[in-house]
């Protein structure tokens, strides 16, 4: 696999995977939902990932957006609590 790809792929495979979560439900996962597993181990890892690429290789979009992907748990935890405060 080349090295400027990565980027782009760790990217993919975290949208997939939060794509996933949404459209199929999946159990719990010893004692922690998907969603929870999803963003505090495996999108974080991912981004991190990501970011290590995206400096090395110059590429400032993916960068952008790994380092969104780092903090997907403290996003969506703003976007339900926002949510839950509007209702």
């Amino acid at each position: 696999m080349k090295v400027e790809k990565i980027p782009f792929y760790t990217l993919l495979i975290g949208l997939f995977l939060y794509l996933i979560q949404i459209i199929i439900p999946i159990p719990d996962i010893g004692g922690l939902n998907y969603t929870g597993f999803l963003t505090l181990y495996i999108l974080p890892l991912l981004g991190v990932i990501g970011v290590v690429t995206s400096i090395i290789k110059k590429r400032w979009l993916l960068l952008f957006l790994n380092i969104l992907m780092i903090f997907s748990f403290y996003i969506l935890m703003g976007i339900g609590y926002l949510v839950y405060s509007l209702i």
